[in-house]
Formats: structure tokens, C-alpha cells, sequence
């Protein structure tokens, strides 16, 4: 997607080629006249440098560029603009031949010095490229602040200049890339006009035109984007160069297929491909080659894509950036073909240039994928594994680069790219075990599991620290919920923009490798810590479970395709949540059995003799209460036997309770206002209401007498906020010096989007311009939760989310970690109002009176509860008292 927005090469003049010959015989006539490394020289040097640019020979420019810099770094003050020039084409060279690191460097250079002076072409250029060289290793914030200066100073000063517009367009892509399509398209709009303006119908123009195409194409509006590059061809003429409708219709081609209309997607290629001139610049062939060679590996013609693959690489020398990305993909079409050592050789062979000039890029990560397939399809597992793992080494330091400029979404996928190393990892350990041991194996689990939550929290640690920034992420917090509600309007769009912008902060890279060997010995004495983890195979998804002992190896355990596991799930989800009445057991029990029998069974050797389990689920996973699975005797339950906690991830065993800085205070929240929406009757105090239904919120009374008894069991510093003063504002201003947090309320998840989980506040009913009165997910992963000890969520559905391998889940539960909260309590289902209570008295009374730590607190109410339940109704019923599990120490 960056080819349609962010311009390379942008200092270049626009200006015919001017014959080679010539330029040079003006070099040699100011060596003649001035002597060689005069300061005529360099200018001389300069003319040739461009017109090699032009006429596409940039290898051999580089060199001359490099000449002239050293020789005005000599002859000139550090300071002068034509020195920042030199340093700019040297630059162009770089990043023309994919040296992104260098050619930042130069950027760098070339910026401060054209910063003490007036904004100029040249000031705008050098951001630009700027933009897109921090973009392409990972800086994603700080090629935003670049990008977003150069929009400022272009429109500020040059309004009419086409380089604002490429800022704009620039800017655009990396939006994008950052999650923000909306923005996005509003940038391609601006940009769009201005040249309509100044250059109407030039290839500038209508390659803007094509940017708003990819960026509908990354918003999944394929149908929008087909429309607007119809409209795009349609404004092609018989005098439009052939290579520019060729570009178009295999645009438009890629969006056909995707839309799986396969036959006109296919007939559109090859009449592209068949316009394409063979005099086009070996770039825009190349591009047409390759993405003509995807389009064909959809549709299963390997062959033919090999060889399309071939050409492109034949035209493109195979150090530049096009080159660099080729190759992988054209050995992966050998490997799979069958001639793994053919595609292991040619990536040996271009391995050098990729560690020399994309070390920090995407280029790296997907040749060393390659490499691995083909290493093991040629029986070399060892080497394979280690060139895996020197991919996850990386990937935390390009997530501390990159994750400050990214939205969740782009956090996500941009984790999800680098996946696939440690399912390869896992692939070839699971079939050859003797290649790697349990324990390396579980290190690089560890390493990856919750490490964009880990990463985020480090950002948001440094931004609470500072009281400017911990205001602007309260009022971050509040758009991202009006937004997430559905109030996207263009006043919150921006001021999310701004604020996002100002908070964007790039951190010190933190390698926590050094600290594995803590996490077994976190691990007491008759416990074990057992680490599930989903991971994908070139055939199927599979769970795979670590075991971790503090007096054993560690252990891993294959327990099989994830997907009967997940259907296991489903079901058993389903009818322990409805098991509410006498009966249930008959449909609840099978299903437990059956989950039973896949994920824990297995499990049982390596977990002999053990009285207490710390579980770190991962993707569904982390919706089942195995306290509700069945124990070692007829009609008893796991919660029984053994004492269950939960973690997201295992690097959390080496994290630190909350220090004390005074006595510990408690913040009690409940019997909230809700408010009457307009037109809408009072509902009656004695319903019988769940802590979870979607607008209009009914009163819940039971969380009225739970606040009165909880008060009773807590001797120590408390607020307490019921009514309309349980607002969003004063819940803020309380939290972040609360020890506890006992929030008894409604809560959701899903309801109309998948993503928007949240709790009711107070006038959630009646949401106004500056609060819904609902705290979702995005808001509350930026509250400052650092000294709060427990958070419970004494409300329904507050541990679901979005199943997301590797990051848990996606919602309340995870948030409130992000946020700093040392151990959270929340419910996987619906729960009753009035059964609720006694179980949070009976939980209360064992973590403050009998000093039982969260964990082990929740237990002894759970068991309470089962107690009585068995005794009124003569079956376990653990619809009544497994929702609620606590994750965290």
C-alpha cells in the first residue's frame, strides 16, 4: 500500500534527461578550470548526479553523490543549505537502493540544518523522504511527526507547491499504515484537490486519485474503491502514457478478485499486461510482473507466477528494494515446487544485501521465512530454528519503535505479520521435538505472548508520569469511547488525531530474554504454571500446552487441532453459563466431560501431586472456567481439587505487587444513576435485573445492599460513589489512588460491534456531548490503575472479548492489566443481581479478614457458594457461581 502514497526521489527536478555525455564533460571542464574537489567541481558533480537519477542510474550516482558531500562537508560551514542539499541526494541514492537506515541518518542531517532556516522546496522534500524512511523501519511515530511537519510548513508556506501535496498523500500512507483509514482518506482528498489546482490531469494528480483507491482497498470498502478507479480509467485518454492504463487496470483487477469476481479479474490482468510497454521504466514492469504473479498464485498457477516472478527479477537488480522483496516469494515458489535447494541458494546469495540494506525492514523478517521452509524441506531443522528465532529477537524492539505511532488494529496486524516465525517454530519442534528442548521452545512462547500489552503499558507508564500528558490521556480516553459508541464525527476524529499525535512517545528498547529464567523459579513448591498456546500449521491450527514445574523440566504437550477444541468451548460455555436451575446438569456435564477430556486431561501426568495451577489461557480459551470442569469424582467439580488462578501471560509471575505509599484505601462503586432516556417509563425498583442488558440500563438494588455490606468488612480509608456521583469524571479523579476497586454495575460486550465491551456509569442512559457514561474498553486501558492491588468488576460479561491468540482477549479484562491493575476479578456470563452479593461478602471477608490472596479468596466464596447450592437444590449449578474468575496474583 505505500506505493500509491508515499513518493521516493523526491527532490528530484522535474526536468528532461539531460544527456550523460554532457554532464560529464562539464565535470571534467570545472576539474580543469578549479581543480578537482573545488567547490565548481562538486557543482558540476551535482548536474551529473541528478541526470543520472533521471535516467535511472542510481548506482552509479551514488558514488559521485557521496563525492560531492564529502566535498562541501569540507569546503563549506556545517550549516550551509547546499551542504544539506549534498546530504539530501546522497540520501535519495540510499533510499533508491533500500539503505533506509544511512539515508535516515542523512535525513537527519539535512533536516536541522535547513530548520534555521525559512521553509523552502527543500526543507518540505527532506521531511518527506524523512516520512518514509522512518515509515520503513518501524519509527511509525516519528515518521508521523516528520510527515505531519512538512503538511504544516507546506500549507503554511507554499500552499501551491506540488510538494505539499506529496506531504499530504505521504501523511496519508502513513495513517494507514497506523490504522486511521478515515483520516486517511481525508488527507488523499486534500491532497487531491490542491493538485486538481495547480496540475490537473498530471501523473501526479491522478496517482492521488488512485492513493483514495488503496485507501478504500485497506478499508475493506472494496465496492467504494472499484467505483472511484472506474471513474479513475475512465479519465485515462489513447494519449495517456500505456504503462500509467496498465497500472490502472491491474489496480482495478486486484480489486475484482477480491471482490471474487475471478473471471473479469483475470481477463483485466492479462490485458494489462499486454498494454505494458517493454520500454517502461524497469520499476513500473517490475511492479506489473509481481503484482500480477500474486494474482496469479490466487488462482492456484504457480508456475505461471514463478515466471512472472523471473521476469520481474530479471529487470530489477536484485540489491534494491524491489529486488530485496522479490526474492523471498520467488524462493518459496521453488521450494514448494519442489527445488528447495534452488530457493536456499538463491536466498543465500541475497542474504548479504538484505542484513546490509534492510536490516530493519519487513525484507529481512519474510527472507528469513523463506530460508526456514527451505532449510527444513531440505532436512536442516537446526539452522531453520535458529534462523526463526533470530526473528522473534526483533520483533520487541520493532514493537517499542513502532507502537507509540500505532492504533490497536495496526498493533495487531502489525504482530500478526511476524507470527508466522513462531508457528514455524513450533511446526518443526512439534514433528522433530529433539531439535529445540521444552523449555526453549516455551521461552519464545513467553516472549510473545502479551508483548503488544507489555509494550503498551511501558508507553502509558511514561505518560502518566508526566500531568500534562496523564490530562490529554483521560480526554484520549473519552473520544476513543464517544468514538467506539458510535459519535465518529469529524470534531472527534480530529481531536483524537491531535491527541494521539502529542502523545505518540518512542521509549528505550527493554530486552526481557535476560529475565526467563525468573519465571520458573517464580513458580512455588506443589504448583505449576501451564502456558496454552494456538499456533498455525501449513494444515491446521493446533493447542499446544507448556507445563512448568519449579522441580521438573518444563513439559510441552500437543493437545491436538484447535478446531474440535474450540467447538468443545462453545459447548461447554454455553450450557455451564445456562446451568441455572435444577437439571442443567444432564446437558452441562457431557459437555464438560468433553472439554475435559481434550485440554486438561492430557495434562494429568505432568501435573501429579500439584495443589494449585496458574493458568495463562490463550484465544477462547480464556472464556472457560475450569473450576467448572469435573473433578476426580463423580459430580464434583475441578474447583474441588485444586486451586486455579489465571494469568494473560506468564512474564506477568515476575511482576511486583503495587509498593505501599500509604494505608490502603478502597473505592467502592454501585447503586448508580443511570438516568431515563427521553420518553422512556421509569422501570420498577424490583426488577429482576441482570448486570448486563444494553440502553435503557435498569436500577440494579442488589448492588445497593452490597455496597452496605462490603463497608461493614473494610476498617481502613474509603470513598464511596453511588448515585449520580458515580459519574466518569469523579471515577477518574478517585481511581488512581485506590489500593481496591469494587465496581458493582451492567456490563456488555458485543453489542452491535464486537470490539465495544464496557460497564455502565452513571447517566449511561442519558449520554451527552462530553460523556456516554460508559466505561469501555479503550478508556479504560488509560486509566492509571498503578496502585490499585485488585480491581473487581462485580458486573456481566466484563472477562469477555475478542479472542485474540497470543493477546488473550481483547477487552475489559486485558485493558484494566494494560492500565496497571495488579489482579482483576470479572464474569464470563450474565449474572443474577441477587446472587451476586453473598458470593462478593463471602469473597471479601476471606481477602481482608482472613488475609487469603485474590485468588485463593474467590475460591473459598466460589466453594461457599457451591455448598449452598448443592444443599438447596441438589446439584452443583455452576451457572450460579463459576462466571466470576480472577487473573492475576
Amino acid at each position: 500500500m505505500l506505493g500509491a502514497f508515499l513518493s521516493c526521489l523526491l527532490l528530484l527536478p522535474q526536468q528532461p534527461n539531460d544527456p550523460v555525455a554532457a554532464a560529464e564533460q562539464a565535470v571534467a571542464a570545472a576539474v580543469a578550470a578549479h581543480g578537482d574537489g573545488s567547490l565548481e567541481h562538486a557543482e558540476q558533480l551535482q548536474k551529473l548526479v541528478l541526470t543520472l537519477q533521471a535516467a535511472q542510474r542510481v548506482r552509479d550516482a551514488l558514488p559521485l553523490a557521496e563525492r560531492v558531500f564529502a566535498i562541501r562537508s569540507e569546503k563549506l560551514p556545517p550549516t550551509h543549505p547546499r551542504l544539506a542539499i549534498a546530504a539530501s541526494n546522497v540520501a535519495t541514492c540510499r533510499m533508491s537502493v533500500g539503505d533506509y537506515r544511512e539515508a535516515t541518518t542523512l535525513l537527519e542531517q539535512a533536516r536541522a540544518i535547513f530548520a534555521a532556516r525559512p521553509p523552502t522546496t527543500g526543507t518540505i522534500g527532506v521531511l518527506n523522504n524523512l516520512g518514509f524512511c522512518l515509515s520503513q523501519t518501524g519509527r511509525l511515530a516519528d515518521a508521523r511527526a516528520a510527515l505531519e511537519q512538512a503538511v504544516a510548513l507546506g500549507e503554511k508556506h507554499l500552499p501551491d507547491h506540488p510538494y505539499t501535496a506529496l506531504a499530504l498523500r505521504s501523511l496519508a500512507g502513513v495513517r494507514v499504515l497506523w490504522g486511521d483509514v478515515q483520516d486517511a482518506r481525508r488527507l488523499v482528498d486534500r491532497a487531491l484537490a490542491l493538485f486538481e489546482r495547480i496540475e490537473p490531469g498530471s501523473p501526479r494528480h491522478r496517482e492521488t486519485l488512485a492513493g483514495i483507491v488503496e485507501v478504500l482497498i485497506g478499508a475493506d470498502r472494496l465496492e467504494e474503491a472499484k467505483t472511484l478507479q472506474e471513474r479513475l480509467l475512465a479519465l485515462l485518454t489513447p494519449q495517456t502514457p500505456a504503462g500509467d492504463r496498465a497500472a490502472a487496470l491491474l489496480r482495478l483487477a486486484r480489486i475484482e478478485y477480491q471482490l471474487k469476481d475471478k473471471d473479469a479479474a483475470r481477463e483485466r490482468a492479462k490485458a494489462a499486461m499486454a498494454l505494458l510497454p517493454a520500454d517502461e521504466p524497469a520499476r513500473r514492469r517490475a511492479w506489473a510482473h509481481s503484482t500480477y504473479a500474486q494474482l496469479l498464485l490466487h488462482e492456484n498457477q504457480p508456475a505461471e507466477a514463478r515466471r512472472h516472478l523471473e521476469s520481474a527479477l530479471a529487470i530489477t537488480p536484485p540489491d534494491s528494494p524491489t529486488g530485496i522483496a522479490l526474492v523471498p516469494v520467488l524462493a518459496r515458489l521453488e521450494i514448494r515446487a519442489g527445488q528447495a535447494k534452488a530457493g536456499v541458494a538463491r536466498l543465500r546469495a541475497a542474504f548479504p544485501d538484505v542484513e546490509r540494506l534492510a536490516a530493519d525492514s519487513e525484507y529481512l523478517i519474510e527472507a528469513r521465512l523463506a530460508l526456514a521452509e527451505g532449510l527444513v524441506a531440505t532436512g536442516q531443522q537446526p539452522e531453520a530454528i535458529a534462523t526463526l528465532r533470530a526473528n522473534l529477537r526483533e520483533l520487541p524492539r520493532h514493537l517499542d519503535r513502532s507502537i507509540p505511532g500505532l492504533m490497536e488494529s495496526a498493533r495487531m496486524a502489525s504482530v500478526a505479520r511476524r507470527r508466522e516465525s513462531l508457528n514455524q517454530l513450533l511446526t518443526i519442534t512439534n514433528a522433530h521435538p529433539q531439535s529445540l528442548d521444552a523449555a526453549a521452545q516455551h521461552d519464545e512462547v513467553l516472549l510473545w505472548k502479551g508483548q503488544l500489552a507489555r509494550a503498551t503499558r511501558r508507553q502509558l507508564d511514561a505518560l502518566h508520569d508526566d500531568p500534562e500528558t496523564a490530562a490529554q490521556l483521560r480526554r484520549l480516553g473519552q473520544i476513543r469511547s464517544l468514538i467506539a459508541a458510535g459519535d465518529a464525527s469529524a470534531t472527534h476524529l480530529e481531536e483524537r488525531q491531535a491527541l494521539e499525535a502529542v502523545l505518540a512517545r518512542t521509549l528505550p528498547f527493554v530486552d526481557r530474554r535476560a529475565e526467563l529464567p525468573g519465571v520458573r523459579a517464580a513458580i512455588a513448591a506443589g504448583s505449576a504454571f501451564v502456558d496454552w498456546f494456538v499456533y498455525d500449521t501449513p494444515t491446521a491450527r493446533r493447542l499446544t500446552a507448556f507445563v512448568l514445574r519449579a522441580d521438573r523440566p518444563t513439559v510441552r504437550i500437543d493437545c491436538g487441532a484447535w478446531q474440535p477444541c474450540k467447538d468443545a468451548i462453545d459447548a461447554f460455555v454455553l450450557t455451564t453459563s445456562r446451568s441455572l436451575r435444577p437439571g442443567a446438569a444432564r446437558l452441562q456435564e457431557p459437555t464438560a466431560r468433553a472439554l475435559h477430556d481434550r485440554v486438561w486431561a492430557p495434562l494429568a501426568s505432568a501435573l501429579a501431586g500439584c495443589t494449585a495451577v496458574c493458568i495463562s489461557p490463550d484465544a477462547a480459551l480464556a472464556h472457560v472456567p475450569f473450576e467448572a470442569l469435573p473433578g476426580a469424582r463423580p459430580g464434583t467439580f475441578l474447583l474441588e481439587d485444586v486451586a486455579l488462578s489465571y494469568l494473560q501471560n506468564g512474564m506477568e509471575l515476575l511482576t511486583a505487587a503495587p509498593a505501599a505509599t500509604g494505608k490502603p484505601r478502597l473505592l467502592l462503586i454501585g447503586a448508580i444513576d443511570y438516568g431515563t432516556a427521553a420518553g422512556a417509563p421509569a422501570p420498577a425498583m424490583d426488577s429482576l435485573a441482570m448486570r448486563g442488558t444494553p440502553r435503557p440500563f435498569l436500577p440494579l438494588p442488589g448492588t445497593a445492599r452490597e455496597l452496605e455490606q462490603l463497608q461493614t468488612l473494610w476498617h481502613g480509608e474509603r470513598a464511596v460513589l453511588r448515585g449520580s456521583d458515580a459519574s466518569e469524571a469523579r471515577i477518574v479523579g478517585e481511581i488512581g489512588q485506590a489500593t481496591f476497586v469494587h465496581l458493582a454495575t451492567h456490563g456488555f460486550a458485543g453489542f452491535g460491534d464486537d470490539d465495544f465491551a464496557g460497564v455502565a456509569l452513571a447517566g449511561a442512559n442519558t449520554p451527552s456531548a462530553d460523556s456516554d457514561g460508559i466505561l469501555a474498553v479503550a478508556e479504560a486501558e488509560l486509566l492509571d490503575l498503578r496502585q490499585c492491588r485488585l480491581f473487581v468488576l462485580s458486573a456481566c460479561q466484563t472477562g469477555l472479548g475478542r479472542p485474540t491468540a497470543g493477546e488473550s482477549l481483547l477487552g475489559l479484562r486485558r485493558a484494566l492489566h494494560i492500565a496497571g491493575a495488579f489482579a482483576t476479578i470479572t464474569s464470563l456470563w450474565r449474572i443474577d443481581d441477587a446472587a451476586t452479593t453473598p458470593l462478593m461478602v463471602d469473597f471479601y471477608r476471606a481477602l481482608w479478614r482472613d488475609r487469603q490472596s485474590p485468588a485463593v479468596a474467590l475460591r473459598t466464596a466460589q466453594l461457599a457458594a457451591l455448598a449452598r447450592i448443592r444443599q438447596q437444590h441438589g446439584e452443583g449449578l455452576p451457572g450460579l457461581w463459576a462466571a466470576f474468575v480472577c487473573e492475576g496474583r
